[in-house]
């Protein structure tokens, strides 16, 4: 059976589940943090953490938009978890038709933090995690003031809308997205670009480092630049705790960046 998340109560199993597909890596390092990595059954390619020998062992059914279906369905998982925007449609109503499916839609801080505490009430987990990093996230509300764009890729520079989890993840930290009327991930000109003070340049999903930096320096030298770890804006669940701590210290450095 198909239960979305965002649409209506989906927690009526009868008991937590006991062999587990994750289709997306910060659903699958959230299961772990909870404690519940030894139900984990099958993962993508995709899901590195954590890394250990427990997540080593977990087999593998492609990607995020290319799983097997018949090896998740030879997995014989009671559950499987998916995310609106990294699965696809068509994938998730096959593997629905063996297994139930949770689908979860993370768009925004708070849509992360009802993930874990759904998570936490599927596993039957009795934890605290949500609450802690909740904490840690009002904690850096508003540390950074900036007009900003944050570029997901290169050649086009396409970068996040409004709509997105980077785009929320921006505003909270106090910084004003520019591009913000814009949907999903759109391609920008170099002219666009001029109305930020700052860019933010993560390393996934495409990897910019310093000779991306010092590209735009070329073509616009006034602008601050700012490398950043990509996990950190685009993993949610149990990753955003380290965010919050990484915000800190980014946050102080991007006053001081390019």
């Amino acid at each position: 059976m198909l239960y979305y998340a965002y649409q209506e109560p989906y927690a009526n199993f009868s008991r937590p589940p006991k062999r587990i597909v994750s289709l997306c890596p910060s659903v699958t390092e959230t299961i772990f943090a909870l404690g519940a990595g030894h139900l984990v059954v099958g993962r993508t390619k995709f899901c590195v953490r954590p890394p250990g020998q427990l997540l080593d062992d977990v087999a593998k059914i492609g990607g995020t938009k290319t799983p097997d279906v018949d090896a998740i369905r030879a997995l014989r998982p009671d559950c499987v978890f998916a995310v609106k925007e990294e699965n696809l449609r068509h994938d998730v109503e096959k593997i629905a038709s063996f297994a139930d499916v949770v689908v979860y839609d993370v768009k925004d801080v708070e849509s992360a933090l009802d993930m874990i505490r759904s998570l936490q009430r599927l596993l039957g987990v009795e934890d605290d995690l949500d609450a802690f990093v909740a904490e840690k996230w009002e904690k850096v509300r508003g540390i950074i003031s900036a007009k900003a764009a944050c570029l997901v890729w290169r050649k086009p520079y396409m970068v996040a809308g409004g709509d997105t989890y980077i785009h929320s993840v921006m505003t909270h930290l106090g910084m004003e997205n520019v591009f913000a009327e814009r949907t999903r991930y759109p391609v920008v000109s170099d002219d666009e670009l001029k109305a930020a003070e700052l860019l933010i340049l993560p390393s996934e999903p495409y990897p910019f480092r310093e000779p991306h930096v010092r590209e735009l320096d070329e073509k616009h030298p006034r602008i601050r630049k700012a490398l950043i770890d990509g996990q950190m804006i685009t993993w949610y669940g149990v990753r955003m705790a380290a965010a919050a701590e990484y915000f800190k210290t980014w946050a102080d450095d991007a006053e001081g960046s390019h």
